[in-house]
């Protein structure tokens, strides 16, 4: 380790040291002397901007590390932007980056080390020599005795990092409040979960919260407590960017724990859930940060029983609701110990048709035995589980458990909340709807009754049981013959327009029998012995298409397999959501190796002939990834322009040179995009919808609107309405752009401009 003085001659010293010796006083606070410095005028004019002048006068001591007028010059629009009206708060975050508490002379200085600074991040010293460097800037003049610190003059403005460039766990590990935070994130594995690409809001106790917290903080922090701690700190978090200004007085904001918060406002006090935001809005790159003055404890859940639970937690509303028309919440509300695999809303949506079906009238019995499905007697916590253990069910079958480091799998469903306590057992929160089965080591088993008699026993087959007797089909299903049998439910039915329900009318039986047919297979056909792109052939002579996507659906020409291997005596019985009509197959050539019919696919195909998207290396296109800025100007500046009217290498100070920058700068040329205040584009983050929607009005359409207003994109949902590109009121507003929304867009905005281009322009 070597000290800058240990390597620096007397004379130079001597000569820095006397440039000011004039100038400055000892007896003169930091912000006299800088005052009266003239290489320190706009340093002064600074300090005054941003309301640091009396901090810098005060009794505490402090070093600065003092830019000259050259280095502010230097720095260019940087610092003119810094200087401006309204910036103040970002001035003082940089000045305060020059600042660290304390006297440091230039002999207390050692290469290598990191100094902490009253903004929160560290400046690395660098000797070299006898040239000494703070922060990449170098040491012109040491050693400025002041009153109440110490000054040394520096030939560069220090720039921070700025906080929305850090993630939310960079954000914690940089700022020195949150250390015990940072230590709690860290035990409990929430550090990846903060690095990762979605958005959370975090109210963050500092340091004096978990101090004040005493024994119940240092107890979650102890070996063994990590389930607690996570716990507790994911009763702090909220899923998305919850700014201060949305928080209104009264409002309840469900956690990723589960349970809700209170906002309590009060002037310009903002409490959450009883604890005061000291800090708020500290922005990071995929969310925001809300300092607190407390640590939240979650109500304990240990007195509630697991109905009570459901019904208090806002994201197991459809849980609840299916518990209640299975008739089973009693159930969970009595003494008797239970586990329960609870699916959140979001499982339940992602189920799809299969999980509607199930709601629906006449489908109690089915509910009630996929619920049961979920439910294991007894408590079994997170840590009882095994790799490989099967475990069994309330409806008899099994689940299996794959544990594969810190994730835990049940039947394919990961938990993403385990041991939620309760009184009368514990619940893991799963995210997926687990389907008896779906598993191909389990099935549904039906082997003393025949594949009519199923039909006829199950309330949702009513209608295809209607056809197997009006085509005079009964009898071949209740034979020794093995067959295979894609069912349509009676919603399946229901969605068919005229054409298939005319022919349950008399004499039209044999045109009946051809389109039953087509749902059969000779022989036992389990859902494992079915792959991706294989053509079965059916009764009636023709093929049928089987499709697997990467969430494993299994699709029937389209129709998917809502519930598979339902075994009987004579055969498989395997539940599909639509008709099947016979046709000439046509199998559709895909654009992408993982786009499928239930994707775009003309928008897609279209794009990708025009040489307008491009996809991967792997040939896939990743429809449901979200698109960052710099794809979409690219992608909608080639949608519309030549390439020769494309052009521009540096245009904003993050975008240089890029592969990008032609696009940006391009659309930046046309007045389509400005940047934000700070005069960056952050090209790597997501596109909003609403942006989405202005940037294809203004550059397709030359629809200037403006953004002025709270309600600003309104007009420009209403241009996506009228020419087209517009999703639909499905589709939030504020909500992210996915790829394939974006094909969509765009498809539909050159759809329409080619439809309405006037005739000698074709």
């Amino acid at each position: 380790m070597t000290t800058w003085l240990s390597k620096m001659g007397a004379s130079a010293l001597m000569l820095s040291i006397s440039a000011v010796a004039m100038a400055q006083s000892s007896t003169n606070t930091i912000t006299q002397n800088v005052v009266e410095v003239e290489v320190f005028s706009t340093l002064e004019a600074a300090v005054i901007k941003a309301d640091l002048a009396t901090t810098l006068s005060g009794d505490g001591k402090f070093t600065v590390f003092a830019p000259d007028d050259s280095a502010f010059s230097m720095a260019g629009d940087a610092a003119t932007a810094l200087m401006a009206d309204g910036m103040e708060v970002s001035l003082k975050n940089v000045l305060l980056y020059h600042v660290v508490p304390g006297e440091i002379m230039a002999e207390d200085l050692v290469d290598g080390q990191m100094i902490e600074t009253l903004q929160g991040q560290k400046l690395e010293v660098d000797i070299n020599g006898s040239t000494v460097m703070i922060g990449g800037a170098t040491v012109v003049t040491s050693d400025i005795a002041s009153s109440n610190g110490l000054i040394h003059r520096i030939n560069k403005v220090l720039m921070p990092t700025a906080a929305d460039e850090l993630t939310v766990t960079e954000n914690i590990v940089f700022r020195p409040y949150l250390n015990t935070l940072e230590a709690a994130v860290i035990r409990t594995d929430l550090a990846d979960m903060f690095n990762g690409d979605a958005e959370y809001t975090v109210f963050a106790p500092d340091d004096a919260a978990f101090t004040a917290a005493g024994s119940a903080a240092t107890a979650l922090m102890a070996d063994g407590m990590e389930v607690s701690l996570r716990n507790v700190l994911q009763y702090h978090v909220v899923a998305g960017k919850v700014m201060s200004d949305d928080l209104t007085d009264g409002q309840m904001i469900e956690t990723v724990q589960g349970q809700k918060l209170e906002v309590d406002i009060n002037g310009s006090e903002i409490r959450v859930g009883g604890a005061l935001i000291t800090n708020p809005n500290v922005m990071a790159s995929n969310g925001v940060l809300h300092r607190l003055n407390a640590v939240l404890m979650p109500p304990s859940t240990e007195e509630m029983t697991i109905a009570d639970i459901v019904m208090g937690v806002s994201d197991f509303s459809t849980l609840e609701g299916a518990l209640k028309k299975a008739n089973l919440a009693s159930t969970f509300a009595g003494s008797d110990e239970y586990t329960v695999f609870a699916p959140d809303n979001m499982a339940f949506t992602e189920a799809g048709t299969a999980a509607e079906n199930l709601m629906m009238d006449g489908m109690e019995s089915d509910l009630s035995a996929v619920l049961q499905y979920h439910v294991v007697a007894g408590s079994v916590m997170a840590e009882d589980l095994e790799d490989g253990q099967m475990i069994e069910t309330l409806n008899g079958a099994k689940l299996m458990v794959e544990i594969d480091g810190d994730k835990v799998m049940i039947d394919g469903a990961q938990i993403t909340m385990a041991d939620v306590p309760a009184s009368n057992g514990v619940i893991h929160r799963i995210d997926a709807v687990l389907m008896p089965g779906t598993n191909m080591e389990e099935t549904i088993d039906h082997s003393d009754q025949t594949i009519a008699e199923v039909v006829m026993a199950l309330d949702d087959f009513s209608t295809l049981e209607a056809a197997l007797t009006q085509a005079n089909l009964v009898a071949t299903f209740n034979g020794n013959t093995k067959y295979t049998v894609f069912a349509p439910d009676n919603m399946a039915f229901a969605d068919v327009e005229g054409d298939v329900n005319a022919l349950l009318e008399p004499g039209m039986e044999a045109e009946l029998a051809k389109v039953l047919t087509y749902h059969v297979v000779q022989g036992t056909v389990m859902a494992a012995d079915l792959t991706d792109g294989m053509m079965v052939d059916t009764l009636n002579g023709q093929q049928l298409l089987v499709t697997i996507n990467a969430e494993n659906e299994v699709r029937i020409n389209g129709a998917l397999v809502t519930m598979a291997d339902v075994q009987t005596k004579n055969g498989i019985i395997h539940r599909i959501d639509a008709v099947l009509l016979p046709q000439v197959m046509e199998v559709p050539e895909m654009p992408f190796n993982d786009i499928t019919v239930d994707n775009d696919v003309d928008a897609i195909t279209e794009l990708k002939a025009r040489g307008i998207i491009e996809g991967y290396p792997d040939g896939s296109y990743r429809p449901a990834n979200s698109i960052n800025r710099a794809e979409f100007i690219k992608i909608i500046m080639e949608a519309e322009l030549d390439d020769e009217d494309i052009y521009g290498s540096s245009c904003f100070p993050d975008v240089n040179d890029e592969w990008y920058a032609p696009y940006i700068c391009t659309a930046k040329r046309m007045g389509i995009i400005e940047g934000y205040p700070d005069g960056t584009f952050n090209p790597a983050g997501d596109i909003r919808m609403t942006e989405a929607y202005k940037i294809i009005a203004e550059t397709m359409f030359e629809t200037r609107i403006g953004d002025e207003g709270s309600l600003w994109y309104d007009k420009y949902v209403d241009v996506a309405m009228d020419h087209g590109f517009y999703l639909g009121q499905d589709v939030e507003v504020g909500a992210q752009t996915s790829r394939e929304q974006m094909a969509t867009m765009i498809y539909g905005a050159l759809m329409d401009k080619a439809d309405n281009m006037p005739e000698n322009q074709n």
